[in-house]
């Protein structure tokens, strides 16, 4: 069995960071943590999806992905538990990976799920047949893909705004984008009652970067 290793570039995320980052309830973070990706997944695909970090549980980034899929499906397209994890066992086999949602864009309804290989959206519940781009709803407004089609950041407060989660900047914990600065460090500055002029002179980025920080740190 293969196992999910914390290593720098990954991204490490306990069960209270991926309910901060995806916006979800703790109580719902802390239930993936412990059925799906102990459980349900694991069984599916023979994978571990999550690691220990000092006795406590942590997934990556790709993992991270997987479960705002997820709950994409569960909440936006009504699609059932049991269909998810069907389909996801599906495009583990057809793409060869543990991350099938992280690994192409997944287009959904309540009962089918498709999905984009070389620009052709295929059924993957194996119907022979393809279907327009236009008529399917995405799922992937907040997630950006690399050259190999790989989920590589992620965009909380989606990508018109600045806060960004990338694995390759501060372990993935959320920044400004195109810099190392962690939106904590500048909401603390704005609590303890500098103003957003002052904090964005100081860290040379612009007020609507530093407004950005302040809307994702208090919604979290």
């Amino acid at each position: 069995m293969e196992t999910a290793i914390a290593k720098i570039g990954l991204g490490i995320y306990t069960a209270s960071d991926a309910a901060r980052i995806l916006r979800i309830p703790y109580s719902k973070s802390r239930y993936w943590f412990k059925y799906y990706a102990q459980t349900k997944l694991l069984e599916s695909i023979g994978y571990q999806y999550f690691f220990d970090i000092n006795e406590t549980l942590a997934i990556d980034f790709l993992t991270l992905i997987e479960m705002y899929v997820f709950y994409a499906l569960k909440d936006e397209a009504n699609m059932s538990t049991n269909n998810i994890l069907k389909f996801h066992k599906i495009l583990s086999g057809e793409l060869r990976t543990p991350y099938p949602f992280a690994n192409c864009q997944i287009y959904a309804s309540k009962k089918n799920m498709f999905f984009k290989v070389h620009e052709i959206i295929k059924d993957a519940s194996d119907l022979p047949q393809t279907f327009i781009e236009d008529f399917i709803i995405p799922f992937y407004k907040k997630v950006s893909f690399n050259q190999d089609n790989l989920a590589h950041k992620f965009h909380p407060l989606g990508k018109e705004k600045s806060i960004i989660i990338d694995p390759n900047h501060q372990f993935g914990k959320p920044v400004i984008e195109g810099t190392n600065i962690v939106t904590e460090t500048l909401y603390d500055y704005f609590m303890g009652g500098d103003s957003i002029e002052f904090i964005a002179r100081l860290y040379d980025l612009k007020p609507e970067n530093i407004k950005d920080a302040i809307e994702f740190s208090k919604a979290a």
